[in-house]
């Protein structure tokens, strides 16, 4: 994850503004004459719009001193009054947040040095990345010898895993050691080796569900996946490259042992041997061709087909799997593979539409299945599931054993079908069936500050004194324009909004006809949103096009990013920004510009191939996209206010809290319930795929003995989270648009060069 860098306050006293003129504010000026004029002299009026321009630029210190000394000179004005109280509010928030994040940092550097003593290195360089999170100047804090000194020795401990074939352990220091040191490819690597190892022990058990997975994969899908990379890719590429991964891939499955609990012919050493040297002239073969076509590697492919038929080592849907597996390694990390058992999936989460009963669910390792919600109008709403429901079992099998995926799987299907729940209800002795009919569930990807008093709508005016509006927007589907423009058009005609918060935090992205129509509601003329180049160096641009409904081209806006808002999320406060139409506030944005196609693999559609094809550019002619040697990337913040991990698990639960519904015949829920709904520890949760809450970037599905024994043996230490349940980047945005919808002050420019600068976190 991409780590923001201390606040970086930006000094527009020098800066002019433009915001567009706002054609509601003729409605609401009367009400506000009264306080437009100025008590003070000239000088001093000079100095208020210099404080408001330092304040909305995210110079508060500097902005607050400069009202300060007005209120101070005696000047009475009512809104140098409330401005001057925001700021002292706001001003005691960043005091407080400084104190606890010093305080966090000496404890887990303490607690370094300590476990540094004991060789505990997996725990030792762990809490060296929470010091890491907590530091005031990330590159200062890694040259410091005790730094060096503790990544020195987890590197040394974790080669020892890796000969030992301890990959969870391995993994475990090598994703610490590449977040702290993210320019280090050798860390990536090794995290990626590793995991892949503990994708194979885990994807192929006793107990998966690999059968499902693999159902109705064919080689001819393979075959078609070749030609189009040869076709469609980004860039050119070298099939020999994909030759040897693919080849090296089937190598890698016969040196996994714990593949022998499945495919019984592992353990028999000659078949294994066979295997092995007649895969090793395929990779000979591939090193003497220069220059290897998609079609000689659709040869190889066929006679790795042919190898594994005769030795019978692996079912023939695993062996495509895993080559076309191997095939897309070289290319990027979102070119990917839809095989026919992640369609439904795929389309549930992009379409916004999907059949099944309408739940929300989390679940730990090994346990049962907890509700976090029913979803509004759904058939499990409707029977009554209430949240904090654990279902122990699904059509009468055991679900603490299913994956997340498994029990997704098992309680989705064809609309008119059941599914029976058995539930055990905390406040009930006896669990109890539920038996639901599956229907067609529709997914809102548009949300708001909480819910109104029926419990399953949303109230979208965040802030009724100064009218401001919020809107949350967790993905981008078909509908999720329409659900927008449904939000603002009530905060403007029911509730007289002023101004908008638009919140994509956390928000992966979607589809890019979503992300156009929903920057397209805030333009006004021709103006460009995006454009993408393929590898032949064709452009492809989008415009502004004249809605066919409501168009909110004037109220002010501030759109909130963080590190993991990418792909669509990038396009639309890209695009806003550089059109000087929004302020953005938060943390500068993953760094998704690569446009992926989902190229079907056969006639019926069965399986599709998402490819990248394409990057996007912003309107000043900025690539969004983040390479490894990339120094600008994403979208940068107008003002720049970053949180520490504690921050981020708790602004996640106020959302979690926020979605929670109750259930139909439920009429309270106590603060007791809402924490047993909240209590799942996030290092053992496996959230619902899709999910919009950030997961564990090391996301493990089933239950593997060892691994269990690993997590134990060296447990972290109990880290209490006593940072309270605030959101700091939502309390700025209002502060901001609070200042700015009194004041009727423009922003400050100089966009571009924000958007385009270098981040100071970049570093590694």
């Amino acid at each position: 994850m991409q780590r923001s860098g201390t606040i970086r306050w930006l000094i527009a006293l020098t800066m002019t503004g433009w915001m567009g003129s706002w054609a509601a504010r003729t409605a609401w000026a009367a009400e506000t004459a009264a306080s437009t004029q100025w008590a003070g002299t000239q000088d001093q009026q000079k100095q208020w719009r210099e404080g408001l321009a330092l304040v909305q630029a995210g110079a508060f210190d500097q902005g607050a001193a400069l009202i300060r000394q007005l209120s101070a000179a005696g000047v009475k004005d009512s809104r140098l009054e409330k401005v001057d109280q925001w700021l002292r509010e706001f001003d005691k928030l960043q005091a407080e947040r400084a104190e606890r994040r010093r305080a966090d940092h000496q404890k887990y550097k303490e607690w370094v040095k300590e476990d540094m003593a004991a060789g505990n290195w997996i725990r030792a360089i762990a809490e060296c990345a929470l010091a890491f999170d907590s530091a005031d100047d990330e590159e200062r804090f890694r040259q410091e010898p005790w730094v060096t000194e503790v990544a020195q020795g987890a590197i040394k401990q974790a080669q020892a895993y890796e000969k030992d074939g301890k990959w969870y352990k391995a993994a475990r220091i090598h994703v610490q050691l590449e977040e702290i040191f993210p320019r280090n490819l050798q860390y990536r690597d090794a995290y990626e080796r590793c995991q892949e190892h503990i994708r194979l022990e885990l994807s192929y058990t006793p107990t998966s569900d690999w059968e499902g997975s693999c159902v109705d994969i064919t080689p001819d899908m393979a075959v078609e996946t070749f030609k189009r990379i040869y076709l469609n890719y980004i860039k050119e590429v070298s099939f020999g490259r994909l030759a040897e991964s693919a080849l090296k891939q089937l190598v890698l499955m016969t040196e996994t042992p714990k593949l022998s609990r499945v495919f019984k012919n592992l353990s028999d050493q000659d078949v294994v041997e066979e295997f092995r040297e007649r895969i090793g002239t395929l990779l000979d073969r591939v090193g003497k061709e220069s220059d290897l076509s998609w079609m000689s590697m659709r040869d190889i492919f066929h006679d790795a087909l042919k190898i594994n038929k005769e030795t019978d080592l692996f079912p023939q849907e695993v062996l495509i799997r895993e080559f076309v597996h191997g095939t897309l390694k070289p290319l990027d990390q979102f070119s990917d593979m839809l095989w026919p058992a992640d369609t439904e999936e795929f389309n549930k989460h992009t379409q916004g539409v999907f059949t099944g009963v309408g739940i929300s669910i989390r679940k730990g390792r090994g346990e049962p299945i907890k509700v976090i919600s029913p979803l509004e109008d759904t058939p499990a709403y409707e029977a009554g599931v209430q949240p904090g429901d654990l279902i122990t079992h699904i059509n009468g099998k055991p679900a603490a054993p299913m994956t997340i995926t498994k029990a997704v799987q098992t309680i989705t299907g064809p609309p008119g079908t059941s599914v029976t729940l058995t539930i055990k209800r905390p406040s009930l002795a006896e669990p109890f069936d539920l038996k639901l009919v599956r229907a067609e569930i529709t997914i809102y990807s548009v949300k708001g500050c909480q819910r109104l008093p029926d419990g399953t709508q949303w109230d979208f005016l965040i802030d009724p004194d100064s009218r401001i509006g919020y809107i949350r927007v967790t993905n981008f589907t078909d509908k999720t324009a329409q659900e927008i423009d449904d939000a603002i058009k009530t905060l403007i005609e029911k509730q007289q909004a002023k101004g908008v918060i638009l919140d994509l935090r956390g928000n992966p992205g979607g589809l890019l006809k979503a992300a156009v129509e929903v920057t397209n509601l805030f333009l006004s003329g021709e103006k460009e949103i995006v454009s993408t180049r393929d590898r032949r160096g064709k452009d492809v641009q989008m415009y502004t096009v004249e809605p066919d409904g409501d168009h909110y081209p004037d109220i002010p806006l501030i759109v909130l990013v963080n590190s993991t808002s990418a792909s669509a999320s990038e396009i639309v406060a890209g695009a806003l920004q550089v059109h000087h139409r929004a302020w953005i506030l938060g943390e500068r944005t993953f760094g998704k510009g690569s446009v992926q196609q989902v190229l079907p693999l056969t006639m019926g559609r069965q399986a599709f191939l998402k490819l990248t094809t394409a990057r996007y550019f912003l309107p000043n002619g900025r690539c969004l996209h983040r390479d490894d040697d990339s120094e600008t990337w994403g979208v940068d913040p107008n003002v720049a206010l970053p949180l520490v991990p504690k921050e981020m698990v708790n602004v996640m639960n106020m959302r979690t809290r926020q979605e929670i519904v109750k259930g139909r015949n439920q009429q309270t829920m106590t603060e007791e319930d809402y924490k047993r709904v909240l209590a799942t520890r996030a290092s053992d949760r496996e959230d619902e795929p899709g999910s919009t809450e950030s997961q564990n970037k090391m996301e493990l599905e089933g239950v593997d003995p060892d691994i269990e024994a690993e997590t134990k043996d060296q447990p972290p230490r109990e880290d209490k989270n006593d940072w309270p349940e605030i959101d700091p980047q939502l309390e700025a945005a209002l502060l901001l648009m609070r200042v700015h919808v009194l004041s009727d002050e423009p922003w400050p420019t100089g966009t571009e060069a924000v958007a385009a600068r270098p981040s100071g976190k970049a570093g590694g």
